[in-house]
C-alpha cells in the first residue's frame, strides 16, 4: 500500500515524546486545518480526520490558555491521604523499631538470674 492509498493519521503529544507524528496525507490535512484556524480563529479537526487525538485547533494567547487550564488544588481528601501515607511509611517504622528494641530489652531483663 502506498502513502497515497493509506488512511491519513496524526498523533499529537505521543506519551514518549512531545512530537507530532503522522503520514504525509495526515500531516497535509493537519496543515489545512491549521490554515483554517489561522483564518477563522479555530478549526474542527475532526472533520478532516477521524483517527487522531486532536479534536480542535484553536488560536489563543498564552495567558488565556493558561487561565483556562484548571489548576490542581489539593482537597481535604488528598491532604488526609497524604498524612496517612506519611504516617504509615515514615513514622510507624520508627515506632515499630522502638517497640521491638523495648521488648528485646525487657525480655533480656526477665531472663537474667
Amino acid at each position: 500500500m502506498t502513502d497515497q492509498e493509506e488512511t491519513p493519521w496524526v498523533i499529537v503529544d505521543d506519551p514518549m515524546e512531545d512530537v507530532i507524528v503522522g503520514n504525509r496525507s495526515g500531516l497535509k490535512l493537519l496543515s489545512k486545518a491549521i490554515d483554517e484556524a489561522l483564518e477563522n480563529g479555530e478549526s474542527d479537526f475532526s472533520q478532516y480526520l477521524e483517527d487522531t487525538s486532536v479534536s480542535n485547533i484553536i488560536i489563543s494567547s498564552k495567558r488565556d490558555f493558561l487561565e483556562s487550564v484548571p489548576q490542581y488544588q489539593a482537597t481535604l481528601k488528598d491532604k488526609v491521604f497524604g498524612a496517612l501515607t506519611f504516617t504509615w511509611f515514615v513514622i510507624l517504622p520508627f515506632v515499630a523499631i522502638g517497640l521491638i528494641a523495648y521488648l528485646v530489652l525487657q525480655w533480656s531483663d526477665l531472663n537474667q538470674p
